[in-house]
């Protein structure tokens, strides 16, 4: 038997469509590359540091435009795998019923 899955937080669950669409648009900018970025926006000089973050503000701007869009789809991407998951569940139950009652007639016609 497998493990439970662990349950997110919200926080946890806002990060990782946080950086499942600002990876899409500027990795730099995800939460696993923060350190990473940081270091390197240190060692810019003044001119390319103001270029990046300009830069950087950009992705936010279409990190900001693209994100109903892209929060629409995860809800209809997750409420199709619920209705499939329900769906599965509940044809296993009709034929777990169904293996019980064949059970329990020949049960019935061998006694």
């Amino acid at each position: 038997m497998s493990p439970a899955p662990q349950i997110k937080s919200q926080e946890e669950i806002q990060e990782w469509l946080f950086d499942d669409l600002m990876g899409q648009i500027e990795p730099d900018l995800v939460s696993t590359n923060r350190e990473k970025t940081e270091e390197m926006l240190e060692a810019l000089p003044e001119g390319e540091l103001k270029k990046k973050l300009a830069s950087y503000e950009e992705a936010f701007a279409e990190f900001t435009r693209r994100w109903p869009e892209y929060s629409q789809n995860v809800i209809a991407d997750l409420n199709a795998d619920a209705y499939q998951f329900q769906k599965m569940i509940k044809e296993s139950d009709t034929e777990e019923m169904a293996n019980i009652e064949q059970k329990l007639d020949s049960d019935i016609e061998n006694a």
